[in-house]
């Protein structure tokens, strides 16, 4: 099956992956650099920027799992050579952010009531609630680059991505420099600083990817068409795209819900926590990169109806995170007194345990990697609404488990990390099952048509 026409070779899949995994990076690396920072002020606040940064994440996690559709939507219309269609889809997508935003917006005063739920002590709750309430106002920014990077994962460009996305980050971390300790005249802003370097770091990567995608062909073609409401792409954006949001949503939620668990143990344990699951993004975002890859090509083959090549893809993208999965475990394993040594020092109240709980992360990273490339292909081909009540029933019961055996039998943290190891590759050995079945073979996102039909509007 990978000898099909359509399975991509090596350096075309990494073509669109690698600037994929730089993209993802730096999103990495601008959290990192936020929790390195502020840990600089106190373990309250590194625990803080975890709690509300996360918190905030989830809440936009539905828009933005809904407008990832738009990869696999744009990658099979261009894969049909439907281009006209593909310059609709970005537009729709920013439209639907707006809205989205208005509600994101509603959310701002009840942050403090999700922190108080959680038992957190006052001092951290009045941190990270206003940490929340900053990124929520500037949350717009997220949703619509995420629209418009989608659409260039799609077609297949995702240079430009990489490149939007590495201005904002060194944008970022100077940034939060200046205004969390105050330099060159500026007040030391503390957490405040830190979420408004988000901000302004997102707001200039939006700039950047919205004027590229004005000035690329596929727009510059049917302007007069994309800023029409298209009933037929909202269509598809709902039928396949809340699937997604929701399984997103909700996993985002559950793993929300465990990590104000955690916090609920106490400053020490919150902090150790935070430590590991930073070196945990360091491994599970840049695959994120490759999962997109995988869903762009995959949607590829499903619209030039060669459904044997999302085989191919899906095999090649695994093992592609193999290879970085493999070093992220030997590094978590071997390195972990050294990398630890970032956030803490050998003596403090938390270091002993973040040691053991990055060397408990590295056990499931392979996994994590096998998990992203199959849902990523299963989400190319359209296969949403499985993937959403799997994600969710794997989570939620995971979830619900850790939150009984934490506030009711008073579990310790190790057991609880072990429960969390194992819902990991449980879900991703069900992911590969489901790809393996083929189901998804029957699954229908757009209209057919002749394979000698005549482009739409231009060639690109």
């Amino acid at each position: 099956m990978t000898g099909s026409p359509t399975t991509p070779n090596l350096r075309s899949m990494l073509n669109v992956a690698i600037p994929m995994i730089v993209s993802q990076s730096t999103e990495s690396i601008m959290l990192f650099f936020d929790r390195v920072f502020l840990s600089r002020l106190s373990p309250i606040h590194l625990a803080a920027s975890m709690s509300g940064g996360l918190t905030s994440f989830m809440i936009a996690a539905f828009m933005l799992g809904m407008l990832g559709f738009i990869t696999p939507l744009t990658a099979q219309y261009y894969g049909a050579k439907q281009y006209n269609q593909c310059s609709k889809i970005p537009i729709q997508g920013i439209s639907l952010a707006g809205i989205y935003y208005i509600f994101m917006l509603s959310m701002i005063p009840f942050a403090p009531y999700v922190f108080s739920i959680a038992g957190h002590s006052a001092e951290q709750l009045e941190i990270e609630s206003l940490y929340l309430s900053i990124l929520l106002a500037g949350s717009f920014f997220l949703l619509a680059s995420s629209a418009i990077a989608s659409f260039f994962v799609g077609i297949g460009q995702t240079k430009i991505i990489m490149i939007a996305n590495l201005i904002g980050t060194v944008l970022n971390i100077f940034a939060n420099y200046v205004l969390i300790f105050g330099h060159f005249g500026f007040p030391a802003l503390g957490i405040v600083g830190a979420a408004t370097a988000t901000i302004i770091s997102r707001f200039v990567i939006f700039l950047i990817l919205f004027f590229s995608f004005i000035n690329h062909d596929i727009y510059r073609n049917n302007p007069y068409k994309v800023w029409k409401v298209d009933k037929n792409i909202l269509k598809k954006l709902f039928k396949f795209g809340i699937p997604t949001g929701t399984e997103f949503f909700l996993s985002i939620a559950s793993f929300n819900a465990f990590i104000l668990v955690t916090h609920s143990y106490g400053e020490s344990i919150s902090a150790a926590v935070t430590v590991a699951f930073s070196f945990d993004m360091i491994s599970f975002i840049p695959l994120i990169g490759v999962s997109y890859a995988v869903s762009s090509f995959a949607g590829k083959s499903i619209g030039t109806g060669d459904p044997d090549g999302v085989k191919g893809t899906a095999l090649l993208g695994f093992k592609i995170t193999l290879v970085y999965t493999t070093f992220t475990c030997l590094l978590f394993l071997f390195g972990t007194n050294y990398i630890v040594t970032i956030f803490t020092q050998e003596g403090s109240s938390y270091y002993d345990l973040s040691i053991i709980l990055v060397k408990m992360v590295a056990l499931y990273t392979i996994f994590d990697g096998l998990s992203l490339v199959y849902s990523g292909a299963l989400k190319g081909v359209g296969d949403t609404r499985w993937l959403m009540f799997t994600s969710i029933i794997y989570h939620w019961v995971f979830t619900i488990i850790a939150i009984i055996l934490a506030k009711f039998f008073y579990i310790g943290i190790i057991p609880i990390f072990s429960l969390f190891i194992l819902m990991i590759l449980s879900l991703a050995i069900t992911y590969l099952i489901r790809f393996s079945k083929g189901k998804w073979r029957s699954i229908k996102v757009i209209e057919p048509v002749s394979p000698t039909a005549a482009l739409d509007d231009f060639h690109v």
